[in-house]
This record gives C-alpha cells, sequence and structure tokens, in this order.
C-alpha cells in the first residue's frame, strides 16, 4: 500500500533525512533521532554539510 498521497505521507517512512541549518544544528542532534525513532522510522540520516557528514 503507498503511504505518499497527494502532498502529505500516511504511515511512517522507512528512511528520513534532514538537512541542518547551521543556527540549529546542535539543538537537533539528539532530540531528532529519539522523536523519529519513537514514532517508527527505521533509519534517519542527519546531513551536516559543512563537514560533508552524514
Amino acid at each position: 500500500m503507498p503511504i505518499i498521497a497527494g502532498n502529505s505521507i500516511d504511515g511512517t517512512p522507512n528512511l528520513g533525512v534532514k538537512i541542518l541549518a547551521e543556527s540549529r544544528r546542535s539543538q537537533y542532534w539528539g532530540i531528532e533521532f529519539e522523536r523519529h525513532a519513537e514514532e517508527g522510522v527505521q533509519e534517519y540520516w542527519m546531513v551536516n554539510p559543512d563537514k560533508k557528514k552524514i
């Protein structure tokens, strides 16, 4: 069953990817991983473009 419905996602994706803005990087590392794990996201990547790090 597809989870994409129009402009929204109906269900939990298997992979989440976030490009971190420089001004908010430090506050996201722990919070985002915990929140998405609780929601059932199986894999979550945070991209730090300055350090070229995922």
